[in-house]
């Protein structure tokens, strides 16, 4: 059951981090335009002339707003991967409560065996007596 908790908790924290990597691997051109330095969320096609500079097929954002995206979506992965954590914690907890039961009713069941083994001796020893 431990084993299993373990395994599921890898597999939440891969996954989670899998998909920040792929996003964070896409390539974007950086412009500069008389707003100051943005970025083409497209694709960037090359002028055939080379006194014109090309052009952006997509959406062109401020570097600074990018920025603030980018941050935004870090900290929503960070918030999945915070709840995803918590949720692994709490079945951790409830595993070693389960645990300790277990543990508890092993030393029941091993003190109530003791005793009738020694019953057990006791009455044999009467019986071998008489």
């Amino acid at each position: 059951m431990k084993l299993l908790s373990i395994t599921a908790s890898c597999l939440v924290i891969f996954i989670i981090l899998a998909s920040a990597t792929y996003s964070q691997d896409e390539e974007y051109t950086y412009i500069s335009s008389p707003k100051g330095p943005g970025i083409c969320l497209g694709r960037w096609v090359q002028s055939d002339d080379a006194m014109k500079p090309g052009h952006c097929e997509g959406e062109v954002m401020a570097l600074s707003q990018y920025s603030v995206l980018s941050s935004k979506k870090a900290v929503d992965r960070l918030d999945q991967l915070l709840i995803a954590i918590s949720a692994i914690d709490e079945k951790m907890a409830e595993n070693n409560n389960q645990l300790g039961i277990l543990i508890q009713a092993n030393e029941k069941t091993n003190a109530s065996i003791d005793s009738q083994v020694a019953q057990v001796g006791e009455i044999l020893r009467e019986t071998i007596s008489k």
